[in-house]
């Protein structure tokens, strides 16, 4: 699309062009009864009614700007530069570019300006629905909504994305877990894109796991195993899990929803008991990862 009709749109057509009826069905198609009528009435802002068009010579600039980032990153001297100082885990080249890597621009007068390298945008399956929802009022528009592959088939793609990520990563292996992480998935604007990618996984089964930024050091991993096996004791649901290999510290809890639909309400409360757990142990445990209590001084300190 030229630059001169794109502005010409966004100035003057105000055509409402998604048809908000089709994207609530949408939406629903994979989801329980009501989990889209709840969506668009807690996130009334989340979907605009109207398009914003952009030109190709916009297009074409992004484009550019994309491919300077990429060759300048790919300089040794600049990961030298950027990697200095930086402990061995940040260092290590895994090959993966990142599911959903993307940049991020705004648009304006002057033309598109990069504002962020985004390495996990969201948004990517409410903006299929999205897509597949819009009504051109004429044949500018309509042209304008070409998209050079199939709708249809974008879900699979989005997958094929995952397993060529692990494929670089660590070849050879199959695909068996996607792990859904945020710090408070709770507060999380786009946790309706959290509940969208568990349906698509196609599992039955759905997991929440919570994990330590700090390693267990070496020498701790046999003390820190005691700690962790008396807070497992006396939990009801979830438990901390140790990667004895790589010190690695997680929080898990799941639940098997087969032969019933999962709520938001199911979903929010495994995130909630993740959540409870994590508030209660985690600086105890962090404390003896730390040599600064032992196990059983760290425990009867949050148990009481």
């Amino acid at each position: 699309m030229r630059h001169d009709l794109a502005d010409t749109l966004n100035r003057a057509c105000d055509c409402v062009s998604t048809d908000m009826d089709a994207l609530t069905r949408l939406l629903g198609d994979s989801m329980p009864e009501g989990w889209a009528q709840s969506l668009v009435a807690s996130h009334p802002n989340l979907f605009a009614p109207l398009p914003v068009f952009v030109g190709a010579e916009e297009l074409e600039a992004m484009r550019a700007t994309i491919a300077a980032v990429e060759r300048v990153v790919a300089l040794p001297a600049y990961v030298e530069r950027v990697l200095a100082g930086a402990d061995d885990a940040t260092r290590h080249a895994s090959g993966a570019r990142g599911v959903f890597f993307g940049y991020d621009f705004h648009l304006g007068q002057d033309g598109p300006r990069l504002i962020e390298v985004n390495t996990n945008a969201g948004g990517a399956l409410l903006q299929l629905a999205l897509a597949k929802a819009q009504r051109p009022c004429c044949a500018e528009v309509k042209r304008a909504f070409d998209v050079p592959y199939d709708m249809a088939q974008l879900e699979d793609r989005i997958m094929s994305m995952f397993r060529e990520e692990l494929a670089l990563a660590r070849p050879g292996a199959e695909l068996r877990h996607v792990a859904i992480v945020d710090e408070h998935p709770e507060e999380q604007f786009l946790r309706p894109e959290f509940e969208l990618f568990v349906a698509l996984l196609g599992s039955a089964q759905l997991s929440v796991y919570l994990v330590f930024r700090q390693r267990v050091p070496r020498e701790r991993m046999v003390t820190v195993l005691e700690a962790i096996a008396r807070v497992n004791h006396g939990l009801l649901v979830g438990s901390y899990e140790v990667d004895i290999e790589e010190g690695f510290v997680r929080l898990k809890a799941g639940l098997d929803f087969t032969g019933t639909e999962l709520s938001p309400a199911l979903v929010l409360n495994l995130v909630t008991t993740v959540r409870d757990i994590s508030n209660v142990y985690d600086e105890a445990i962090t404390s003896v990862m730390n040599a600064e209590l032992t196990p059983s001084e760290a425990i009867a300190l949050v148990e009481g």
